[in-house]
Order: C-alpha cells, then sequence, then structure tokens
C-alpha cells in the first residue's frame, strides 16, 4: 500500500485517504482475516488519515469490533478511555454492553493496568497496534485472539479514539 502512494505521488504522510470496502471479500460483512485492516494499519503507521467506508458492514453485525474514546488524561498524564461502542461479538463474549463504561470497568484482559496499558501505548505513539490477548469468556472459553489497536484523530495531532478489530481463536 505505501508503494503504491509513493508511486503515485508521494509519501502518505499527512494525507487523506479514502478506503472502500473493509471485510475479506466482497458481499460478506465478516471483517476476519481482512487484508484491507492490515493495509489500512500500514498506511496509519505512515501517517495518512483514514476514512474508511463498507457498506456491508454495520455495527449491528457479530463483529468483533469495539471504539474506545480517549476521554483526556488524569493529573499523572495517563489517559482515559471509554467505551463507546461494541460489536454484538463483544457484548456476548462479555456478558454485557460495554458501551459508556470506563475501560478499568469493562476490560476483557489478565488485568485492568494491562488492558490501559495497551490503549495508553497506542495514544502516545499514535501509531496501530497489533497484539495478541487472551481471555476467558463468561461461559469458560479461554479465547486467544490478535487484536489491532487503531488510533483515529478529529484534529490530525491528538488521539481522540482508538478503533479495535479482534480475530478470535479458541485456544486448544
Amino acid at each position: 500500500a505505501t508503494s503504491s502512494c509513493l508511486c503515485e505521488g508521494g509519501h502518505p504522510d499527512g494525507r487523506a485517504l479514502a478506503v472502500w470496502g473493509l471485510t475479506f471479500k466482497a458481499g460478506t460483512d465478516d471483517l476476519r482475516d481482512s487484508p484491507a485492516l492490515a493495509i489500512v494499519g500500514l498506511l496509519l503507521a505512515e501517517g495518512a488519515e483514514i476514512r474508511a467506508y463498507d457498506p456491508t458492514v454495520g455495527t449491528d453485525g457479530p463483529y468483533p469490533v469495539g471504539l474506545v474514546d480517549v476521554l483526556g488524561e488524569t493529573e499523572t498524564g495517563f489517559g482515559i478511555f471509554r467505551y463507546r461502542l461494541a460489536g454484538n461479538l463483544e457484548i456476548e463474549v462479555r456478558g454485557f454492553n460495554p458501551a459508556g463504561m470506563l475501560v478499568q470497568d469493562a476490560f476483557i484482559a489478565k488485568n485492568a493496568q494491562d488492558a490501559l496499558d495497551v490503549y495508553e501505548y497506542v495514544r502516545t505513539r499514535k501509531c496501530p497496534l497489533l497484539t495478541p490477548v487472551t481471555y476467558t469468556t463468561r461461559y469458560d472459553v479461554r479465547i486467544e485472539e490478535f487484536c489491532l489497536f487503531v488510533p483515529l484523530s478529529n484534529n490530525g495531532t491528538d488521539v481522540s479514539q482508538i478503533l479495535v478489530f479482534s480475530d478470535e481463536k479458541p485456544s486448544r
């Protein structure tokens, strides 16, 4: 993706780019294993501003996706994070809808600090992060997944939201 941008007139840093289609193949609403998400992550890492749309993807499907707001900082400079949106699959795994809750009150990780540290890393470095996450569902099923945390900005400078995509794989 970056090579394509370079050939077409320069580095993607600071450019607003549109991405049409996010699913792993046409005609589906499935975001799992989507190469488009990997490309979006690379472009964001290179400094591009991404506006993505896929007409087949909505917020009411069984998507492993979430959106977290960055509300500001504590007195010590650590970010304050609140869930804005969770796809139905995330709600099912948790057993509740975390929308409106602070991350430390509704996390899926070993502990609250681990969850907060991931969001803080993305907020302060202003770059995407792909990381493994392991947790146990409310049905006592151990899940290993890879999560892509993508920083979003309203002003082009500060991270105002973090978009989270996950690819779940039950552990053996």
